[in-house]
């Protein structure tokens, strides 16, 4: 949004009584968040279709750790279901390259293997952000697969920084993403 104004409509629907609104918020994310894969981004409507705290299984996590509250769902819902120990590390990594600020909670859970099989309630264009921490001590590097199609080649997770990975795909109806280990160093 563009201004401090917010032009909200409302419509009723036939014999479905009046509109009624019992409570509304408004949560700002960071500014030029969630703009790197879509350059045209001013005329696309975002919708979260999935936000996965990967090798988490202790609930969703949100605010307070989330200062935007935004709702990480754990791994557990999710096919195939991953299990993985969290850590609890020093966040000795700068997020300040990363423009949506996840929080470190949700960096400090890991999965050395990564397959997920999403299905997505419209066929359309979905806008995929991967985020990575090196909280272990080696470098892994792996290829990047959505569906079947290896979008990022032999890319390494450097210890104790903090990325991510922006992939615009288009005309899709599911989402399967795997990472394809390569290495450890």
């Amino acid at each position: 949004m563009a201004s401090d104004i917010l032009p909200l409509c409302f419509h009723s629907i036939p014999n479905g009584g009046f509109p009624v609104i019992s409570s509304l918020e408004l949560r700002p994310l960071p500014p030029e968040a969630y703009v790197s894969a879509f350059g045209d981004s001013n005329d696309k409507l975002l919708r979260k279709s999935y936000r996965i705290n990967c090798g988490y299984n202790d609930g969703p996590l949100r605010y307070p750790l989330d200062p935007y509250d935004r709702i990480w769902d754990a791994d557990e819902d999710f096919s195939p279901y991953h299990v993985s120990a969290g850590f609890d590390v020093e966040s000795n990594f700068s997020l300040s390259n990363i423009k949506e600020s996840p929080p470190i909670a949700v960096l400090q859970s890991r999965e050395l293997q990564l397959l997920y099989r999403l299905p997505l309630d419209n066929q359309g264009d979905y806008h995929v952000v991967l985020y990575f921490a090196g909280i272990l001590p080696v470098s892994p590097s792996f290829d990047v697969i959505i569906n079947g199609e290896v979008v990022q080649s032999n890319y390494t997770v450097m210890q104790w920084e903090a990325n991510s990975l922006f992939f615009s795909v288009k005309g899709i109806k599911t989402l399967n993403i795997t990472l394809k280990t390569i290495s450890y160093y």
